[in-house]
């Protein structure tokens, strides 16, 4: 085989290892990016998390409707915490391990977050 084709051949499988590996980040696929959120929709501190809820996901629904993000739509997973530290680290496992998010977002409160950022 001539040098010139082993460079071509070279070039080729660089540019799909690259294409390729442009999806292989959690929580990503040609179609989604799914974000996890833990927060309080229940219990006294439910405002909070609500509050949060609700304008992230009139933020997402516009971004969506637009086309997504490069052509990703936005998948937005919430998790009720209760305002509980314990609850919070079980969400955010379950975000992590079980639905694969690309990233967490909108968690409410120092107690909930405190616990969930060493994870």
């Amino acid at each position: 085989m001539k040098r010139s084709n082993f460079f071509q051949l070279g070039l080729f499988l660089l540019i799909n290892l690259f294409r390729l590996s442009s999806y292989s980040e959690t929580g990503v696929t040609d179609k989604t990016i799914t974000i996890g959120q833990s927060a309080a929709f229940s219990g006294p501190n439910a405002a909070l998390g609500n509050a949060m809820k609700s304008g992230a996901m009139a933020y997402f629904k516009k971004t969506n409707s637009a086309g997504g993000v490069n052509g990703r739509l936005i998948n937005f997973i919430s998790r009720d915490d209760i305002y509980e530290p314990e609850k919070s680290v079980e969400n955010t496992f379950k975000l992590i391990d079980v639905d694969k998010v690309f990233f967490l977002f909108g968690y409410v409160g120092t107690p909930t977050i405190k616990v969930a950022v060493p994870l």
